[in-house]
């Protein structure tokens, strides 16, 4: 049986758990997936889409975007449609 628990972060951000790993939902959006295993996926489209969207996505990564930029360039995060 998959479980799944929803955590409420802040206004229109939810870190939802699963059993594979964790997601970030910013409003309506899957901004990013963190597995329990592999690399981080952020979504292609949406990953730094508002202000706001940035904010929850520092916070679910501790990271600045300048860090996530060099990521994504290195090929430590992998971009992707998670929508």
């Amino acid at each position: 049986m998959l479980k799944v628990k929803v955590e409420i972060v802040g206004a229109n951000c939810l870190w939802i758990y699963t059993d594979d790993g964790v997601y970030l939902q910013s409003y309506n959006t899957i901004i990013a997936y963190h597995p329990h295993k592999g690399q981080i996926i952020l979504d292609a489209k949406k990953w730094d889409a508002s202000v706001t969207t940035s904010k929850h996505r520092n916070h679910f990564l501790n990271e600045t975007k300048k860090d996530t930029e060099r990521k994504i360039k290195d090929g430590i995060y992998l971009l992707t449609d998670l929508n």
